[in-house]
């Protein structure tokens, strides 16, 4: 949550951002009916506001404190509630406390209905990789299936798709890894004009090695080898003759002469090996801080107040969807507003400013891609 104070007659007028995290791609699972979010009361928000300062300042203790003295209160509602165990989630993850980081992310699914869907849908995905992070497999897969079940389907990025090919692949799940993989590639293979990460063919590699299908291993191998020499085939077709039996010396002399770019190899990729050496992590950087999955900008501005609603003292939100470019810029023409509560009045003063934002390129084997379904929360709030 962020904060411009905007000076208007006699009013401040406090602007708030408040991101509904979603997966990137990334976040894209809003169902058809809206909820009726309580508003939240200046005086919590003013407390919601010192321990987000607390919070920047790394006075975890005071930050702490305020929280726990907003939550015994009898009369906050439960959307009160719900955003102050957000900033304990925070809290807890940049004390590197995992446990509670959970703990309070499972506790805001409790007053599901008291926040927005979209929110409660990407906490699903969050607490998955959160527990996927702790190698607690089963509660990821828990998590993950929820999600997938009220996630828009036409929404669905090559990335979530990719986790949950890692999901299975990591609990030996290999016929649906592979299930996953090929969708992976698909879905990427039309939106992307780069090349299909080699990683992903290399889990590919090892799921059907796994499951006995040698055939099929040296085909994806083979393939590979003219589709994109380089050298890592030919270690790889070295390391599958090893576990097939062939002599290491002579292993690598057959892969020499495979293809030219392999001729000067002198060591092996064991198929074994292959995927367990290229399983993304959860996502890093701002996500991870905040202990959510969400694509934050790194440049943005805050809206503009619109000035009917300051003189007729209306507060809201506007949640906006948009796509960023491999640069970093946001695609002016991609904005869409999702969900606006009233509407009319703030929906132009939102997609004015998030077309100004400048997000950190996401990269693929170091290749900045486009990422299409990001989504932006605005809070408008009026104090005295």
């Amino acid at each position: 949550m962020r904060q411009k104070f905007l000076t208007l007659g006699k009013l401040t007028i406090i602007v708030c951002t408040l991101v509904a995290g979603l997966p990137q791609g990334d976040a894209n699972a809003l169902d058809n009916d809206v909820r009726k979010i309580p508003a939240m009361s200046r005086s919590v928000h003013k407390q919601m506001q010192k321990a987000q300062e607390a919070l920047s300042e790394k006075e975890y203790a005071k930050s702490h404190a305020i929280l726990e003295t907003l939550l015994a209160q009898k009369k906050i509602n439960d959307f009160e509630r719900a955003v102050a165990w957000q900033l304990k989630a925070m809290l807890a993850f940049a004390e590197d406390d995992s446990a509670d980081t959970i703990e309070a992310y499972e506790k805001i699914l409790t007053f599901s209905n008291s926040i927005p869907k979209a929110l409660e849908i990407s906490i699903l995905y969050g607490l998955s990789q959160l527990y996927y992070a702790e190698k607690s497999y089963d509660k990821a897969l828990h998590y993950a299936k929820s999600w997938e079940s009220r996630a828009d389907a036409s929404l669905t990025g090559y990335k979530h798709l990719k986790y949950f090919a890692n999901l299975h692949y990591v609990r030996e799940e290999y016929d649906l890894a592979l299930k996953y993989l090929d969708k992976t590639i698909n879905l990427f293979a039309q939106h992307s004009t780069q090349y299909v990460p080699a990683s992903w063919y290399q889990m590919m590699v090892s799921s059907h090695w796994e499951l006995g299908n040698k055939v099929k291993v040296d085909q994806i191998v083979q393939d590979r080898l003219i589709a994109d020499p380089h050298p890592r085939w030919c270690r790889l077709k070295a390391g599958i003759l090893i576990e097939m039996g062939q002599p290491k010396a002579d292993a690598i002399e057959i892969a020499r002469n495979a293809a030219p770019i392999c001729a000067d190899i002198s060591d092996t990729i064991s198929p074994v090996d292959a995927g367990n050496d290229t399983i993304d992590k959860p996502a890093s950087g701002e996500t991870d801080s905040r202990g959510e999955t969400a694509y934050l900008p790194v440049k943005r501005e805050q809206p503009v107040y619109p000035r009917k609603a300051v003189e007729e003292k209306i507060e809201g939100y506007v949640l906006v969807e948009l796509t960023v470019l491999p640069d970093g810029r946001v695609d002016k023409e991609s904005i869409i507003v999702l969900e606006a509560n009233p509407s009319g009045y703030f929906e132009k003063t939102a997609v004015e400013t998030a077309a100004t934002f400048i997000y950190r390129p996401k990269k693929i084997d170091g290749i900045p891609q486009k990422v299409s379904g990001v989504k932006y929360r605005f809070s408008f709030s009026i104090a005295d």
